[in-house]
Parts: structure tokens; C-alpha cells; sequence
């Protein structure tokens, strides 16, 4: 007979990967960023950066405490990178106080009431900056926030120097206009790389986002600018959220595809602002039907691709109609209703999971 202390639980295979190691595996993806968004704006932009990080890890840390009575959360470094990607769609001259709120509001409403790490549908760094636009308009969208070319650290000219490259490689390479995480393309895709090769991410949902998307603006020219930097953060560093995009190749494609699609679709509606956040958590409410949809096809058992494929089309036309709800509450300035609704419903998920853990405890 086996001695007990040799038995172990189940699983009996597990990864060595552990929370703590994707987390920091991101963090080093976006280090230069960081020091990007510094050589742009300087402590203006490492500001922002900095109150998104401790408002985000306080509010894990308190909130979790009260409401999850969990005391370590703060450590597994999930909302290290919720304030770092908050503070990446913003200006560097957003108002503090503003900052403060949005980042309560994505660690509040995005992870904890969610259950904690792993369990939230939407991405929590976008539902917060969601709030800030639903609560804050006239500090969000004022076009002082975004014109700080007098307030530049290191411009372009004193940056590519004594380097002589073209205009199109330098707006690449480092930009110091837009959002904080905007300010270097290049670098966001090297991150990207670097996550893909560590395995923190796939290639299927920014390579299918960024064709769908270039494909249509290629067919149907948009007249206005179009900010890069803020595709491919989103693309890379967004969309690809483990909790709240699909899980499986084929679905992932799919997912990447309409969010590139449902993009451009925002962005030719004259959304200018929100058109990637938008698109992203549109598709994050969607992701659990792209995993049933896209599961699988059991072992000795044939694919029905007729079914698969009425399923695909049912998913996209809804996708496409919820695209249209959208823009017509944008049209009529009624985002911020949509953003009230959905604080009643995840407070009264939240309360209902709670007692229902209470009566299982009875």
C-alpha cells in the first residue's frame, strides 16, 4: 500500500507558469513605453502612469480585503497592469482627480466584483476608462487635453538627430503626440513579439484585427487621421485579455476579425475617440458564444460545418446590430446610461453570487 504522503491531489500535470510570471513578462513588454511616454512628456506623462499603478493596487488591496476576503490579490501584479494599460489611453495632461476615479472604477468594477483574477467578461483597464468618458465627459473629449506640443520633453527633431531616416520611419519609431501608450508603434510590436514568443499570447487576434481593419480602410479610405499606436495597443495588449477574449485558435481569429471590423465601422462613424475601446469590450460581452460556437470538435466525432456556419452567421449578425446600438447611443449621448445599467447589474450579480455562497455555507 502507497504511504499517503507520497498520493497528491489533482491536476497531477501543471504548468510553471504561474500569475505572477505572465504579469511580469507583460510588465516587461511595456517597460519602454513607459520610458517613451517619459522622453515625450516627461513627469507629466510618468505622473498619470504612476496614480493609474497605486490607485489600482490600493483599491485591490482594500476592495478585496472587504469584499473577497482575500489579503493577497495586489501580488499576482494584474492590477499593476490595469493602471499601466489605463494610463496608456490617456493624455498626460488628464486631471488627476479624473485618473483616481477611473482607476477605482476599472479594478472595482472590473475585477472584483467579477470574483477576482481570471473571472471578469470585460477588459478592466478599458471599462475604466469608460467611466471616465460616462461620468466625466468635458474632461475626456476637451481638445486642450490632446494639443501638448508646447509641452514636449524630447521632440522628434533632437530625437532622430544624428539618425537619417524618412518621416513614415520616424512617426513609427517614436511619435510624442496622442496617448501615453501611443508614443512608439515599433516598440509596441516588439513587446507584442516578445509576448508572443514567451507564450503569454497568440498572433491570432492582433494580426486578424490589424488585416480586417487595414483591408477595409484600404477598400473604403477614412479621410480622417488615424491614430496607430492606439490600434496596436489595443490590439496586442487589450483584446488578447485571457479572461475576457475566446480561448481556442479558430475562435480567436474570429474574434480578432470582428473587432477590426466593428473598429473601422465606429471610426467611419466619426467615433473618433472611443472607437477601439468600444469595439473591443462590444466583442469581449460576445467571447463566451465565440467559445461555445468554436469549441472543438469532439474525437470521433464529424463537424457539421452547416451548423457551424448558421451559428457564425447568427453570431455576426447580432455582433453588427450591437455595433449599430452602439452608435446610435453615441449619436444621442446615452453611453453614460449604458454605463449606469451596467454598474446595477454587476452590484446585483455580485450580491446574488454572494448569497448564494452564504446559503451553501447554511
Amino acid at each position: 500500500m502507497l504511504n499517503a504522503t507520497y498520493l497528491n491531489t489533482a491536476p497531477f500535470i501543471r504548468h510553471k507558469s504561474t500569475a505572477n510570471i505572465v504579469m511580469m513578462d507583460v510588465i516587461i513588454a511595456l517597460l519602454p513605453m513607459i520610458i517613451f511616454a517619459y522622453l515625450a512628456h516627461g513627469w507629466w506623462s510618468l505622473t498619470i502612469i504612476l496614480l493609474c499603478i497605486v490607485t489600482s493596487l490600493l483599491t485591490d488591496l482594500i476592495g478585496s480585503c472587504l469584499l473577497l476576503n482575500k489579503t493577497t490579490t495586489i501580488f499576482d501584479g494584474s492590477s499593476i497592469i490595469t493602471g499601466i494599460l489605463l494610463s496608456f489611453t490617456l493624455s498626460p495632461f488628464t486631471n488627476w482627480g479624473v485618473v483616481v476615479f477611473g482607476s477605482f472604477c476599472a479594478i472595482l468594477f472590473g475585477k472584483i466584483l467579477w470574483g477576482g483574477l481570471g473571472k471578469n467578461l470585460i477588459n478592466p483597464a478599458l471599462l475604466g476608462r469608460e467611466f471616465m468618458s460616462a461620468f466625466f465627459p468635458d474632461d475626456m473629449n476637451s481638445s486642450s487635453l490632446w494639443s501638448g506640443k508646447n509641452y514636449v520633453n524630447v521632440d522628434t527633431q533632437h530625437f532622430f538627430e544624428n539618425i537619417p531616416i524618412n518621416k513614415t520611419l520616424q512617426s513609427i519609431i517614436y511619435k510624442p503626440y496622442g496617448a501615453i501608450g501611443e508614443y512608439s508603434v515599433l516598440f509596441l510590436v516588439l513587446g507584442g513579439l516578445y509576448l508572443i514568443i514567451r507564450k503569454r499570447i497568440s498572433w491570432h487576434i492582433p494580426l486578424c484585427l490589424a488585416l480586417c481593419f487595414t483591408a477595409l480602410n484600404l477598400i473604403f479610405p477614412i479621410s480622417e487621421n488615424i491614430a496607430f499606436g492606439g490600434i496596436v495597443l489595443g490590439a496586442i495588449y487589450m483584446a488578447t485579455d485571457m479572461p475576457s477574449s475566446p480561448v481556442t485558435n479558430s475562435g480567436k481569429a474570429y474574434y480578432g476579425c470582428l473587432i477590426g471590423i466593428v473598429a473601422f465601422i465606429l471610426l467611419k462613424d466619426k467615433i473618433s475617440h472611443e472607437y477601439m475601446s468600444f469595439s473591443i469590450i462590444l466583442l469581449n460581452i460576445f467571447s463566451r458564444k465565440i467559445n461555445d460556437i468554436f469549441t472543438p470538435r469532439p474525437w470521433s466525432k464529424k463537424l457539421d460545418y452547416q451548423s457551424r456556419f448558421n451559428n457564425i452567421s447568427n453570431l455576426t449578425i447580432q455582433i453588427l446590430i450591437t455595433t449599430l446600438a452602439v452608435m446610435s447611443l453615441f449619436y444621442f449621448k446615452l453611453t453614460q446610461w449604458a454605463v449606469y445599467l451596467f454598474i446595477v447589474y454587476i452590484i446585483l450579480q455580485f450580491t446574488n453570487k454572494s448569497q448564494r455562497e452564504i446559503d451553501q455555507t447554511i
